[in-house]
C-alpha cells in the first residue's frame, strides 16, 4: 500500500494507492468504509475487473472550453515568473 486518504466530504469513502513497477500508481475508490474497492471511473453497478487500469479512471485534462475555462501556455516556476510548457 502506498498511501491510504479518507474524503472530508463522506466518512465512508476511501482512496488508497498501491503501486507497482509495472504499472505504478494505481488508485482505488471505496465508497462503503473499506468493505468492497473499485477504480475511480468505473460506471456504477458496472463489476469492477482486476487488471490495469482503465484510462478514464486515470485521465487529467486541462479545463481548455470557451465556457470555463482557459488555454494553458504557461506554468509558474519556483520564482514565481511565467515559463512555456515544454515536453
Amino acid at each position: 500500500m502506498y498511501h491510504v486518504k479518507g474524503s472530508p466530504a463522506d466518512s465512508n469513502r476511501i482512496y488508497a494507492s498501491q503501486t507497482s513497477g509495472w504499472f505504478g500508481q494505481i488508485i482505488q475508490r471505496s465508497d462503503d468504509g473499506g468493505k468492497t474497492w473499485h477504480q475511480p471511473g468505473t460506471p456504477p453497478g458496472e463489476t469492477p475487473v482486476s487488471g490495469p487500469p482503465k484510462a478514464a479512471s486515470n485521465k487529467f485534462a486541462y479545463d481548455t472550453s470557451d465556457e470555463g475555462g482557459k488555454p494553458l501556455t504557461t506554468h509558474q516556476w519556483y520564482d514565481g515568473t511565467q515559463h512555456p510548457w515544454e515536453f
